[in-house]
């Protein structure tokens, strides 16, 4: 509920204005009445109102509306001031705004357009709310606000499959034609009473949404949701959707979404869709099963250590068969290959050979739609260990040679909307293979280094000409929304792009 403190000298005004605020909506509460700017100020300072909004007359005794303004602007710099104001006052409402008021009313006040108002000015604090749980990732609100009664619901989406662990490679990518997909989906969908908020996940196929919906019956929920996922499930060959329902307060949805997640970890399963709502309840493991999966790598660890491709990659095919059969869920799936990947590595560290099994695993799994490209992703994986131990010096020449290439094709292309999928593609590798050779040539994945770079550009551009736009650099380096450019800066450098050009500044005075 947004909670108004109204300030006006006139009482008919005062109570009209009360009227048509608590007519407008539920959501909307008067808190308190002051019929000067001194009580004002008192109201202000009460710790037990703590209004969201300060609606204020200009011309008021003891105390007008401008002095009262700056006052509650120092005192609670969050708080939203309007003022009321004449056609004769114009001068006033000028000086109002130059002091960071939002906006202003004409008296006598029109009810449809103090209606828009406050639920624009609703719709920006309850944005600003999510945005604030979800400090590292882009909100994109639906561009619409309503204010009939409603509840909340979030749903996370996975496109794919999900980064077991969270690294700059994945965070920092964010689908931007899915979120306009999806917001013209929803928009088809919803009614001008509901509003949703599209927030980019912790990797980029993931997708979070908040609803605030008008309609609460448990069979048009699922209806809704059934057919909002119907629409969906095409952008991939493993789309998955985990639904919470019972979210009663917008600060509760960061939770939310850390539940869905886990939850999602531990039911998507690979070329399946689904659409889930949150359940406490975990899905079962059949011992026996798991106990034949780890006597077949087990098995297939001995083969490696023989040196048979050929029979370890039809026996690898058939290990995968087994588990597709299966049906085995993310987090399963997750460590069996790195099980796997452990256990043939282990069979080769007493001739030097070094891999990391968590960033293999990840990467061979995140980027795997089917369990062909699994397939695919783990033979170049293994083809490259198997290479290495054969011929080591001449394979490592080689990956040399492909690193060299890739790091030039990177720096000729990094402001560009390049991935390693696109990347894998043209220099004809897996992406999973691309990523693990990279990493041991750069100590860090393709995606995390075009960051690094266009971080570093940012840079460069900023202590080059010191008046340029953040907008300008955020473009000039590859980034559409430069609120977005702005936070993956702040987390490579500690600062934000404001404070870099300020620290720079300060050292060049000194």
């Amino acid at each position: 509920m947004m909670k108004i403190l109204l300030a006006e000298d006139e009482p008919p005004i005062l109570r009209d204005l009360k009227f048509q605020i608590e007519q407008a909506s539920d959501l909307f509460c008067v808190c308190a009445s002051a019929y000067n700017g001194k009580q004002a100020m008192e109201y202000l300072d009460d710790p037990t109102l703590n209004p969201d909004v300060l609606i204020t007359d200009i011309q008021m005794p003891l105390v007008n509306g401008l002095e009262l303004i700056r006052y509650a602007k120092s005192k609670h710099p969050s708080i939203t001031c309007i003022i009321l104001t004449g056609y004769g006052e114009f001068s006033y409402a000028q000086e109002a705004l130059r002091m960071g008021v939002s906006d202003y009313l004409l008296k006598p006040v029109d009810e449809d357009c103090l209606r828009k108002l406050l639920t624009k000015i609703y719709h920006e604090k309850y944005s600003q709310k999510i945005q604030d749980q979800f400090p590292y990732n882009q909100v994109h609100p639906s561009g619409t606000a309503s204010i009939y009664p409603r509840f909340y619901a979030t749903a996370l989406i996975g496109f794919g499959m999900i980064p077991m662990y969270e690294s700059t490679t994945y965070t920092f990518s964010p689908y931007l034609e899915a979120t306009e997909f999806l917001e013209q989906t929803l928009q088809e969908l919803l009614t001008e009473k509901d509003t949703f908020w599209i927030i980019n996940g912790k990797s980029s196929g993931e997708k979070a949404i908040i609803f605030h919906l008008h309609f609460r019956e448990p069979e048009r929920i699922r209806l809704f949701f059934e057919q909002f996922f119907e629409k969906i499930r095409k952008k991939s060959t493993t789309t998955t959707m985990a639904v919470d329902v019972e979210v009663e307060d917008i600060n509760e949805t960061g939770s939310s979404f850390l539940q869905l997640r886990h939850f999602l970890v531990e039911r998507i399963v690979l070329e399946q869709c689904q659409l889930l709502f949150l359940s406490k309840t975990f899905p079962e493991k059949n011992p026996v099963e798991l106990r034949i999966l780890t006597e077949e790598i087990h098995n297939l660890a001995n083969i490696f250590s023989t040196k048979q491709l050929s029979l370890f990659q039809h026996s690898l095919k058939a290990f995968l068969n087994h588990m597709q059969q299966m049906r085995l869920p993310q987090n399963q799936l997750f460590k069996c290959i790195y099980d796997l990947l452990n256990s043939c590595a282990l069979c080769f560290t007493e001739l030097g050979y070094s891999l990391n099994c968590m960033e293999c695993a990840n990467d061979t799994l995140t980027f795997s739609e089917t369990y062909e490209q699994l397939f695919s992703n783990l033979s170049s994986v293994f083809e490259d260990i198997f290479e290495s131990l054969l011929s080591r010096q001449n394979n490592e020449i080689r990956k040399d040679h492909i690193s060299l290439m890739l790091d030039l094709y990177i720096k000729n292309n990094f402001t560009q909307p390049v991935n390693t999928q696109i990347m894998a593609d043209k220099f004809g590798f897996s992406p999973a293979y691309l990523s693990k050779i990279f990493r041991e040539y750069k100590n860090m994945s393709p995606m995390e280094y075009i960051v690094f770079l266009r971080i570093e550009k940012a840079k460069e551009l900023f202590l080059q000409s010191p008046g340029i736009l953040i907008k300008d650099v955020s473009t000039a380096i590859g980034y559409e929304d430069p609120h977005y450019f702005s936070k993956v800066f702040k987390k490579l450098t500690g600062l934000s792009p404001k404070q870099f050009l300020y620290q720079q500044n300060c050292i060049i005075t000194k």
